[in-house]
């Protein structure tokens, strides 16, 4: 132990040589090759974070730009989809309008049929009325009348009538 704590002059004079020439070596071979390598290496997570900053700016913009795109199309999409309903409410309104003329149409056709048929009634009434009038005033009368006669003087007092 006592060796440990002692120093001996010969020893620190060549310990100091050694370490100096082991120095001077390192210095002259090792030290710039190293400071080289860390330079390197310095430089290159230098390059690789401006190279993600300038990714992710880009990433960034067409994120952006994607976003953009994205809300312009839901906008198209939104005026569509408006458009359709409001063309869909046209051709139902002018559906509606078409089947209500047609029923309208369908309706003056059968009154004006069935004034037709009255018409066609009333007439054929008329005939027959005309008729039994004077065949009932044949059977008064017992004798045989001028028929045209006595239909149209029947049909003048029944057009009085009515």
């Amino acid at each position: 132990m006592d060796n440990l704590i002692n120093v001996s002059p010969g020893l620190l004079i060549w310990s100091t040589v050694i370490f100096g020439i082991v120095y001077f070596i390192l210095s002259k071979f090792a030290f710039p090759a190293i400071a080289g390598a860390l330079e390197e290496r310095e430089k290159n997570i230098n390059d690789a974070i401006a190279n993600a900053e300038a990714q992710n700016k880009k990433s960034q913009e067409l994120l952006a730009e994607s976003q953009a795109k994205l809300d312009n199309t839901q906008k198209e999409i939104q005026t569509l989809l408006a458009n359709g309903k409001a063309q869909a409410e046209k051709l139902m309104q002018a559906a509606t309008e078409e089947a209500n003329n047609i029923k309208n149409q369908k309706v003056e056709d059968a009154k004006k049929e069935i004034e037709r048929s009255k018409d066609l009634a009333v007439s054929e009434i008329k005939k027959e009325v005309a008729d039994l009038v004077i065949m009932a005033t044949e059977k008064i009368l017992e004798e045989k009348l001028d028929a045209d006669k006595h239909k149209s003087l029947i049909d003048k007092y029944i057009s009085h009538l009515n």
